[in-house]
């Protein structure tokens, strides 16, 4: 659920830094990705050491970064993005727009994971049955905090081409 939310911060906190901030995208982006990564295990942390199910959690955490966007936002307009951040979401790899390229790669390398390793197994496993997984070997909150984790981390990819593709 606060999947959304983690963008809304993402994406105001890339804007700061392009634009307040004067880093080039080169510099923001990958800073960008791992604030989206720590959303994604703070989730995590949270569901394992709270011991409340991640629906409340991500409810929770989602009013929570929401919040923090719109403080650290001041409620304005950020506009002028270097001219070089608009290639990820408006540019073009041959005919082919960049988001859709990165959408195959994401969906390539996530279909290679869950299909020829162990951890893809594992991910199934713990998504059948929690407590088969459990007593089949697999450490479920490790598993749960690197699934928070994962999904943090595309969130942020998401966040970069949002923001890219929606300033003119």
């Amino acid at each position: 659920l606060s999947i959304g939310s983690q963008i809304v911060f993402s994406n105001v906190l890339l804007a700061i830094m392009m634009v307040d901030w004067k880093l080039p995208p080169a510099v923001a982006i990958p800073l960008i990705l791992l604030v989206g990564t720590g959303l994604g295990a703070i989730n995590g942390i949270l569901c394992i050491k709270l011991k409340i199910h991640p629906l409340i959690i991500t409810l929770g955490t989602s009013a929570i970064f929401k919040g923090m966007g719109y403080i650290i936002n001041q409620s304005r307009n950020i506009m002028g993005f270097p001219d070089s951040f608009r290639w990820f979401g408006q540019g073009f790899i041959g005919p082919i727009p960049v988001p859709i390229v990165v959408m195959i790669i994401v969906a390539l390398i996530g279909a290679f994971v869950l299909n020829k390793t162990y951890f893809g197994r594992f991910v199934f496993a713990l998504g059948g049955n929690e407590e088969a997984a459990r007593l089949a070997g697999v450490n479920v909150k490790r598993m749960k905090v690197l699934l928070f984790t994962i999904c943090g981390f595309v969130s942020g990819i998401t966040s970069v081409l949002l923001l890219s593709r929606v300033f003119a």
